[in-house]
């Protein structure tokens, strides 16, 4: 090899030393144990919500997860959290949340029920602002999840309050069991 050659090789692994440096020293910022507590920790401890359902119907509540069941022939069911209060400052509010359930769809088909959730804010007890999103739960398996989001401009909203409600599809409600779990609240 001629000087030049060498100079070179020798930059080129000064680069990829560097390079592998920087990388290493990155991996080990990403895992520092107050980091991890901190993404471990972003989803809220349901069982401090307040959450509620109608008598008829059978409410399981734990830390990241809520069970809403219902039987046959009821009018409507709904799951309800106590209104909660927003930060100040907060302008826009975001909550995403996984959804599951017994099946009640198939492409754009309906049967059984309908499931909603949505995002009530709240000015005082008056309710100001909502945001609505329709749950298809197409998956045969009643602990499948998908992701689920609601978002909305709080405005001079002071509290927020998510429902989850569930209508009936021909008249009635067919039984059914409403899975939500790991919640994510964003309030910027």
């Amino acid at each position: 090899m001629q000087k030049k050659e060498w100079h070179t090789a020798l930059c080129m692994l000064c680069v990829l030393m560097a390079l592998a440096y920087g990388l290493c020293r990155f991996a080990v910022y990403q895992n520092q144990p107050e980091r991890l507590a901190a993404f471990e920790d972003r989803f809220l401890d349901l069982t401090t919500l307040g959450i509620s359902a109608g008598e008829e119907n059978q409410l399981t509540v734990s830390e990241r997860k809520v069970t809403l069941s219902w039987p046959d022939d009821a009018q409507a069911a709904e799951m309800l959290t106590a209104v909660q209060p927003l930060p100040d400052g907060c302008r826009n509010l975001q909550i995403t949340l996984g959804g599951g359930g017994s099946m009640n769809s198939w492409h754009k088909e309906r049967w059984g029920y309908e499931a909603w959730l949505e995002l009530r804010l709240y000015k005082g007890e008056e309710q100001i602002a909502s945001d609505c999103a329709e749950m298809p739960l197409t998956a045969s398996r009643s602990d499948r999840t998908r992701i689920y989001t609601l978002q909305a401009e709080t405005r001079e909203a002071d509290g927020w309050q998510l429902c989850a409600v569930i209508r009936p599809v021909d008249g009635r409600i067919q039984h059914g069991e409403l899975l939500l779990n790991n919640w994510e609240v964003d309030a910027r």
